[in-house]
């Protein structure tokens, strides 16, 4: 009897709860479209100052938001009246930029439950279009992953293809086109059903077979027991971000046949030095932010990893081997290492950053056609471009001098696709000598 009673107390709560939020969601929605109607009347000028607020409203993923976005709003009514009131556009625009990130929050929970927890803001991140067309623009990552599917038919030609993490469906379309004589597409956030249309306005529904959820909860349709191939572009920044590695080394193990193959096999990670001319700047930027004293935000910032672009004309030193992993034999466990380098310096001047870079390899069938992706500077631009871990002190170097260090990477956050880098430094030149330990911090 008092079990019966515990259990219509929690449905109880339950029902309150489910009022709850759907109150704060009708509210939410009246509230972006007030921000609308007011961004319509605001200056546009000050548009380019509203990236930052929108960068800071990015992690406004909860109830205090909503009484945030609406004293922001009773604000800027005010500042309304007032034409020369610039920050009037930045208070509507990054009330705006809460209010929209919300409701994708929001619908992403409602439509996909078994994404809530640790995983959830990492994969409502993917089910933006933005993050593949961002993707799906990296000519290089493109024409890499077709040339290594399309041009090893050989490899392709009735095999059964598992892709993990999916997205659009691309990379399942190239195997098919390959000569596949099936492929499983597996992804867990909403872009799932845009990949099932494009998959239909290709006529390609009767080989490619799209499954909506994570690779390591579904099960393969069509009674498909073992698979020939698998192919995922699971590479992260620093190629270890993310870990969305683990993923396909479950599906490794799950399901690919003894003598399968994996697309791309192997991944090596490499490190330079250089030099950022606009280091002091940047820091110095917090300094006095419109009048406001944030030099306290100066020490976090420097701990944070940077993913920039590295012009080679900034580059000090030879590139240095870090660490690699082939999917073939890796353990499924989370990435993590230390190691040891040595950087020569090929030009005199100032190293303040490192630079970490990946390159990936793709396996050939009977056509022997290797493809090599690589995100170096010294190669085109890609998405994940560099990244850049600066330097608390200064090294002045000279030709021929040599940079030696330890670097290890550990996985952190609570999903554990964030990365933990510590490095210790040694150098001694003719100007500067460095003993030095840092430690940088990523969320994923």
């Amino acid at each position: 009897m008092l079990q019966l009673e515990e259990e219509e107390e929690e449905q109880e709560e339950q029902e309150e709860e489910q009022e709850e939020q759907e109150e704060d969601y009708k509210n939410f929605l009246d509230g972006v479209q007030a921000a609308m109607r007011m961004l319509r009347l605001t200056n546009y000028r000050h548009r380019s100052k509203l990236i930052a607020a929108a960068a800071a409203a990015w992690h406004l993923y909860n109830k205090t938001v909503f009484s945030v976005y609406l004293i922001l709003f009773r604000v800027t009514e005010m500042l309304l009246q007032d034409p020369l009131a610039a920050p009037a556009s930045l208070a509507i625009s990054t009330a705006v930029c809460c209010c929209i990130n919300l409701k994708m929050s929001w619908n992403a929970k409602q439509k996909l439950p078994f994404l809530e927890g640790k995983d959830s803001d990492y994969f409502q991140s993917y089910s933006r279009l933005e993050t593949h067309m961002n993707m799906l623009r990296d000519s290089v990552r493109m024409e890499a992953f077709r040339d290594a599917i399309v041009q090893n038919r050989g490899l392709f030609q009735d095999k059964v293809v598992l892709d993990v993490g999916c997205g659009t469906g691309i990379l399942s379309l190239f195997a098919a086109e390959a000569g596949a004589s099936k492929v499983i597409a597996v992804e867990c956030t909403d872009i799932a059903d845009l990949a099932e249309e494009i998959i239909r306005d290709n006529q390609k529904e009767d080989v490619v077979k799209v499954v909506k959820g994570l690779v390591e909860q579904v099960e393969l349709p069509d009674g498909i027991e073992k698979v020939d191939i698998i192919v995922s572009e699971w590479m992260g920044n620093a190629l270890y971000m993310e870990a969305m590695i683990n993923s396909v080394l479950f599906a490794r193990d799950k399901w690919l046949t003894r003598g399968g193959r994996i697309l791309p096999s192997t991944g090596n990670l490499w490190l330079m030095g250089a030099y950022d001319p606009h280091r002091r700047t940047n820091l110095n930027f917090w300094c006095n932010v419109e009048g406001i004293d944030m030099g306290c935000v100066k020490k976090p910032f420097s701990q944070e990893p940077l993913v920039e672009c590295v012009p080679i004309q900034q580059l000090l030193t030879d590139e240095c081997f870090i660490h690699s992993t082939n999917l073939a034999v890796a353990r499924n466990q989370p990435v993590q290492f230390q190691s040891n380098f040595q950087l020569k310096v090929m030009r005199t001047g100032i190293i303040n950053m490192l630079v970490l870079y990946f390159d990936v390899l793709f396996p050939s069938g009977k056509s022997n056609k290797s493809v090599t992706l690589s995100t170096s500077p010294h190669s085109p631009w890609t998405h994940w471009e560099q990244t850049v871990l600066h330097l608390d002190e200064p090294l002045y170097v000279r030709i021929r001098d040599r940079v030696r260090g330890e670097l290890a990477m550990t996985p952190t956050g609570q999903d554990g696709r964030g990365m933990n880098f510590d490095l210790h430094l040694s150098f001694r030149g003719e100007r500067t000598r460095v003993e030095s330990f840092k430690s940088f911090c990523s969320s994923s």
